[in-house]
């Protein structure tokens, strides 16, 4: 039986995990033999058809399986992918508290500054080789802002006054070992980070709005059109009625798109980068609203969360960017050229940014915060024995004993006491 409680249960929960991926690999398995099966059944039945020895309606029989068996092997495939990261998460524990983390995860290199004054000697942030690093050590964040702000933890300086906020918020998250594996799983895909770059890159631009009679005329203009369209072929009006009038509005389409064609073009670029970013922080947000807390920091940053709606402003934000995504398949790509959806969306996205931009930094910077606050307590959770330092007010002072690099293996740390004030100068 291990001596530390933690790395026992992450190993407990590891062989629950490995139990789960048993289980999770024979359903899907069977949910896509049952996909294939389905779909098998139906090209039959193509032939059968195509050579005139079935009927054509038999067609439709096998169309609810396909479409059940469909959305069974999705969720196969994402409980899969679920229990797979869940592994991945307490095998980093492990790996963690058996000392053999070194090289595997973020070295916090990109966030060096020159000429720091602690950082090379106290190997904040590591670099070459797989030494590791303070920050590798910690940094269970799951996002490219929470790692940039962690960095900022370690880097930069803070008051007396913040500090102690910082340590109440730490020592709140220390036992939610289950807050932290919820961070760890966020997102549909591994690949989804929500870096920074991409947010600062869109927000860094004005938003480029259209006049809103533009808007107006450009969505009644489309959906006319689509009227007009969909009656022509499913009503009795006869279609010499209707047709004259589909090219007035398609023309109408076509100078609003290619009026704006060089702006949405750059939109629908950006756009589509944030839309893969922008699900992960929404989640977390989303995570951070379910939580009672109550030390001053999460609090704070509940609260600013909550009071601008940011997780309903990022739901629409996600959906908007999705169905850009969406314009480019096969089955919609031409009804959206022609209904000039693309240039809809981004003009809804442009008007969102406009609205919410400002507030999408500091939604941003509150989850980073958390990330940051969430990864120091799961390091607190993992050695219970390093205590937290008192605080005190006063003169500069710096007292410790039995102190030793957190780097250094247990049984090969020399500890020390050290003493540093008006007397014992540094």
């Amino acid at each position: 039986m291990p001596a530390n409680p933690v790395l026992a249960g992450y190993q407990t929960t590891l062989r629950q995990i490995l139990t789960a991926i048993d289980q999770a690999r024979a359903a899907q398995n069977l949910s896509l033999g049952v996909l294939v099966g389905s779909l098998g059944l139906f090209v039959f039945l193509l032939i059968g058809t195509g050579q005139r020895r079935v009927p054509v309606w038999t067609l439709l029989a096998p169309v609810p399986a396909v479409a059940a068996s469909c959305r069974w092997y999705a969720a196969n495939r994402a409980r899969w992918s679920r229990v797979l990261r869940r592994r991945a998460f307490c095998e980093a524990g492990i790996a963690r508290l058996e000392n053999r983390w070194q090289g595997n995860g973020f070295t916090g290199e990109e966030f060096r500054t020159p000429n720091h004054v602690y950082d090379s000697d106290l190997q904040i942030l590591g670099g070459a080789g797989n030494d590791g690093s303070v920050f590798e050590l910690l940094c269970t964040a799951r996002t490219g802002i929470g790692r940039r702000r962690l960095a900022d933890y370690l880097l930069l300086p803070c008051d007396l006054t913040e500090s102690r906020a910082r340590q109440a918020a730490v020592r709140e998250l220390r036992p939610l070992g289950e807050v932290r594996e919820r961070i760890a799983l966020l997102g549909k895909y591994g690949f989804q980070e929500s870096a920074w770059e991409v947010f600062s890159e869109w927000l860094g631009t004005p938003a480029a709005t259209a006049p809103g009679w533009v808007r107006a005329i450009a969505a009644a203009s489309s959906a006319t059109l689509l009227l007009l369209a969909t009656a022509a072929f499913v009503t009795a009006i006869p279609r010499a009625q209707l047709v004259p009038a589909i090219p007035v509005f398609f023309a109408i389409d076509m100078a609003v798109a290619g009026w704006y064609r060089n702006r949405t073009t750059a939109l629908n670029t950006a756009a589509r980068r944030v839309g893969v970013e922008i699900g992960v922080a929404r989640q977390g947000i989303e995570l951070i609203a379910t939580l009672e807390v109550r030390s001053v920091k999460l609090r704070a940053i509940r609260q600013s969360l909550m009071e601008g709606n940011a997780a309903g402003a990022l739901r629409r934000l996600e959906r908007l960017t999705n169905a850009i995504g969406e314009c480019d398949k096969p089955y919609f790509d031409l009804p959206s050229q022609a209904l000039i959806v693309r240039t809809q969306l981004c003009f809804a996205i442009e008007e969102w940014k406009r609205r919410y931009g400002g507030q999408l930094r500091s939604w941003l910077d509150a989850w980073a915060e958390f990330e940051a606050l969430a990864a120091i307590s799961g390091y607190a959770a993992e050695h219970p024995d390093d205590p937290f330092p008192e605080l005190r007010d006063g003169s500069a002072s710096f007292a410790a004993r039995g102190v030793g690099h957190p780097l250094m293996p247990p049984d090969a740390c020399v500890r020390n006491d050290v003493a540093l004030d008006d007397r014992n100068r540094f």
